[in-house]
């Protein structure tokens, strides 16, 4: 039997066999509060009786680590896939029984359950690979090309492509991106379920398409997923807050910069930007989502899009669990993309957080069209 991470996508370190089938390995930090997470595959090798793994926080960033699994992290339903991220399958990840799962102070006890397959894939949130996620895009292109075409915007620092699938015949572009932390893929599976609604026979998508183009990126951060970071990319830089200098064009990473020269190269209607986060926090209701805006607003946009952005997300807020992490949205800082945009460019966002540790895949492909369907009912009543 062997415990590993190795892989694409893998996250963690300091793997220790303690026993025939007892193992420890440690999350692995990469900055202040992305510690949580963990993402690795047992071999069975044949082995069919019970096994433990204890999944420790990461012990080089001690006490602080384990405050932060005890209050933001638990609980949270742990994934396992005998396929892990190689598919594109919505139904690969299921949840771990939650009584082979036992919350520590100090770590995160996993009890296997009944062999059935030689190797499973254990996550705190449910990842594929950065091509797979392209493939899921390539695909629907190919599927639908008279509705749907696949492109790029450039490639990152490791040459992996930051691939968009377009979808619609309208003049008016709407920008949704994903994922700029690598781990939190629910929101990238929340673009899934906006990409399944536009595709589908619906009256109501299709007279979206009609008037407006969406551009759909499931995850914007590719090098860094592959990786098995939890926050930053490749270079070691935390995307969503490289956007202070972009009216100056002074990025410090390649994606942001692509990102930012493909957002303001033509007129833009609305801007999607989903993130995600794992935990129980002890003050909210499940499932914790949260909505994220840019403190006095008005002072930012100009008066009609201020009174936009105030109705598109007052229709997020009312329809969707906006409200349920905490009664009030948070605030958006002045160096990530939706604050430039509406700084520079009078575009109006919606920036969601869902939450994977009440979601797997499927149910974040609907909170996803959720949000959206909520938000784009905003925008046709501003006037947009």
């Amino acid at each position: 039997m062997k415990v590993t991470t190795d892989f694409v996508t893998g996250s963690g370190k300091g793997i220790t066999q303690l026993d025939d089938a007892h193992f420890a390995l440690q999350m692995r930090r990469d900055k202040y509060i992305y510690e949580n997470y963990f993402h690795f595959r047992i071999e069975f090798e044949g082995y069919s009786d019970e096994a433990i793994i204890d999944i420790y926080p990461d012990q080089d960033y001690l006490p602080q680590s384990r405050r932060i699994l005890a209050s933001h992290f638990s609980p949270a339903t742990l994934w396992h896939s005998p396929q892990g991220p190689f598919t594109t399958d919505v139904g690969s990840w299921r949840p771990v029984p939650g009584h082979l799962v036992e919350w520590r102070r100090d770590f995160i006890r996993l009890r296997t359950w009944l062999v059935e397959h030689p190797v499973e894939y254990v996550s705190s949130h449910h990842p594929l690979t950065a091509a797979n996620w392209l493939k899921m895009l390539q695909e629907r292109a190919a599927a639908l090309p008279d509705l749907c075409s696949y492109h790029t915007i450039g490639s990152t620092p490791q040459g992996r492509p930051i691939g968009y699938l377009r979808i619609g015949t309208g003049a008016r572009r709407v920008l949704i991106i994903a994922s700029q932390h690598p781990i939190e893929t629910p929101s990238s599976w929340a673009v899934r379920g906006i990409i399944d609604y536009l595709t589908s026979s619906l009256p109501q998508a299709q007279a979206l398409l009609e008037e407006y183009c969406f551009e759909c990126f499931a995850h914007v951060n590719p090098d860094g997923l592959d990786l098995g970071n939890p926050c930053f990319n490749a270079s070691g830089v935390d995307l969503f807050l490289d956007f202070g200098g972009a009216a100056a064009g002074d990025f410090r990473s390649v994606e942001a910069r692509l990102l930012w020269e493909h957002a303001v190269a033509g007129p833009l209607a609305l801007v999607f930007n989903f993130h995600c986060y794992m935990g129980g926090y002890h003050h909210q209701d499940p499932p914790g989502e949260g909505i994220y805006m840019i403190p006095d607003f008005e002072e930012v946009f100009s008066p009609q899009a201020a009174r936009s952005y105030r109705m598109i997300n007052d229709h997020v807020i009312f329809s969707t669990d906006a409200f349920s992490s905490r009664y009030r949205p948070s605030e958006l800082s002045a160096d990530n993309l939706c604050y430039q945009l509406a700084r520079q460019h009078d575009v109006p966002s919606v920036f969601y957080e869902f939450n994977g540790a009440f979601s797997g895949p499927y149910r974040n492909t609907r909170n996803g069209i959720r949000v959206f369907v909520a938000a784009m009912d905003g925008l046709a009543q501003a006037g947009g």
